[in-house]
């Protein structure tokens, strides 16, 4: 009962098939009146008004159909049975596959990017003053309006259709193949000779043949022209068969479907802490996890320290260029053709939120993406959400890991 509520709120449709042992050809009996209000309160329509069951005796309808939606049942039937004593009941429904609307996404266009003009335009920003601010929140948003201002010049934002995995390697000569082998598959149906299927056949296989060997040209080609591991395993990758995934389909408007999942995602850790709460007034637990203090000098105790700028443009060219970009749609390629214009301004933001231990709240705002683990895909619980922050946010990130790191090595060779 409560797989079928939850399944109501999701709008599904609800088929209900099966032997109840409760005859329906007798209406005022406490069974069938439990059934028939049973029914009633859920939205369900019985479909089967005939006997299910006859001997020499007796007749009795106990097998029943029922649905939430009769427009979806295209006609019932009961069918005689020899080799049971229950007839066999069946329905057809009335089944449309959907098609799934057109994807979308919003992305940074740099058809007509030229990362020396998008340098040279950003040179003239005045960049200084953001250094002599006090709050980390507001020197960042000070940056994020200038920097953005300029990429809306050379890489706006479009909102831009999803297209299948495109083919390279189709030539126009293969395309022409194909369509002629297309029109002699609808000759060979049509006319249903011998020799129509017999040059379909043969044009078929010329047709996989070229397939193949253009495939392997151009995989070969590409092999020759990358230049690291990564490039050469992300070619090879697209040639291995994979599990074909189907594209996801929303009952509810993606909006609300939205908002669902964000007020999901954004209340999990204060769910987990009420689930908590009644184990440990159970149990008599401390609120929170009690810890020993032990005596540290002050020399030894760990504090961030303020980075240089060579340290900064260090830690950003370590970052692969392809990284996958946050809300603002920056990649970090684009942070790398502005590094020398705003190297010193993206150093003092670090430096300011380091000493003052405030990690700025634009840099925790970001894109999540739910990744299903299992069942439903509407139901919020069944996915894992992946959140894609600011470039920016990743290099502030990443120095005080490696200031983190180096101290507890420092602390573990001691």
């Amino acid at each position: 009962m409560e797989n079928y509520i939850h399944a109501l709120t999701l709008g599904k449709e609800i088929i209900v098939v099966g032997d109840l042992n409760c005859d329906l050809l007798k209406p005022d009996s406490p069974e069938a009146m439990t059934l028939l209000d049973f029914c009633t309160s859920v939205n369900q329509t019985q479909l089967i008004k005939e006997p299910t069951r006859v001997t020499e005796t007796s007749s009795s309808l106990i097998d029943i159909i029922m649905t939430s939606n009769v427009s979806l049942v295209e006609n019932h039937v009961v069918a005689l049975s020899h080799i049971s004593d229950h007839y066999l009941i069946y329905a057809s429904l009335k089944l449309k596959m959907l098609k799934p609307p057109p994807s979308y996404k919003c992305v940074r266009s740099y058809k007509n990017y030229k990362p020396d003009s998008f340098l040279a335009d950003s040179q003239p920003i005045p960049w200084y003053d953001i250094s002599i601010m006090d709050d980390a929140n507001v020197m960042l948003d000070h940056f994020s309006e200038r920097f953005l201002h300029v990429m809306e010049t050379h890489a706006s934002v479009k909102t831009v259709r999803i297209k299948h995995r495109s083919c390279p390697f189709l030539s126009t000569e293969i395309r022409e193949l194909m369509q002629y082998r297309n029109n002699l598959l609808k000759t060979a149906r049509s006319t249903k000779l011998a020799t129509d299927w017999e040059m379909y056949r043969k044009l078929r296989k010329e047709v996989k043949s070229k397939l193949r060997d253009a495939e392997r040209e151009y995989v070969r080609k590409e092999l020759e022209h990358s230049h690291n591991t990564n490039s050469k395993w992300k070619i090879i990758k697209n040639c291995i068969p994979r599990k074909e995934s189907t594209q996801q389909i929303y009952t509810k408007d993606m909006k609300e479907v939205a908002n669902e999942f964000n007020q999901f995602f954004s209340s999990v850790g204060r769910r987990v802490s009420e689930d908590c709460t009644p184990l440990i007034e159970l149990y008599n637990l401390p609120a929170s996890p009690t810890s020993v203090l032990l005596a540290v000098a002050e020399s030894q105790n760990f504090s961030f320290v303020s980075v240089s700028c060579g340290e900064v443009r260090r830690t950003v060219m370590e970052f692969q260029s392809n990284k996958a970009p946050g809300h603002d749609k920056v990649r970090m390629s684009t942070i790398k053709d502005a590094l020398p214009c705003i190297l010193p301004v993206i150093t003092d933001i670090i430096n300011r939120s380091l000493q003052t231990s405030v990690f700025p709240s634009a840099w925790k705002i970001s894109e999540v993406i739910p990744l299903l683990k299992e069942g439903d895909h509407e139901v919020a619980n069944n996915n894992r959400p992946l959140s894609l922050l600011p470039a920016t946010s990743k290099i502030c990130e990443r120095v005080a890991l490696n200031q983190l790191t180096s101290y507890i090595r420092a602390k573990r060779n001691a």
